[in-house]
């Protein structure tokens, strides 16, 4: 199985994602072919993911968040991530802060909302 990804944009079409959207439309891709892949497969119902909207422009975050909120019900799908990003972090049911002070790593749990 294979698929080519095309990009549409103001009417115009492009493969390169890289090139014509930054690393913000790289970032969306890639969580849409996991998600995708996942949906063909379904071997587990949680996603690891480490800084997946990294890339994504400051004035996006909070969608790409709520669509990561709403996504997660609707496939019975747990998501697991880190962030440094304060915009993806406060949708979180649940964060998990490590802070390493002199070598030595500290772990705080805050439950944001119930599950």
């Amino acid at each position: 199985t294979e698929c080519d990804l095309i990009f549409s944009k103001n009417g115009k079409e492009t493969d390169d994602i890289l090139g014509s959207g930054g690393g913000g439309v790289a970032d969306i891709a890639s969580i849409a072919l996991q998600l995708a892949l996942w949906s063909i497969k379904k071997s587990r119902n949680v996603m690891i993911w480490d800084e997946p909207m990294k890339f994504v422009s400051v004035n996006l975050q909070d969608k790409c968040s709520e669509f990561l909120k709403k996504i997660s019900p609707e496939l019975n799908i747990q998501i697991i991530m880190s962030s440094h990003l304060p915009n993806i972090i406060e949708k979180a049911d649940r964060i998990i802060k490590v802070v390493n002070t002199n070598g030595e790593s500290k772990i705080f749990i805050d439950n944001i909302s119930s599950m």
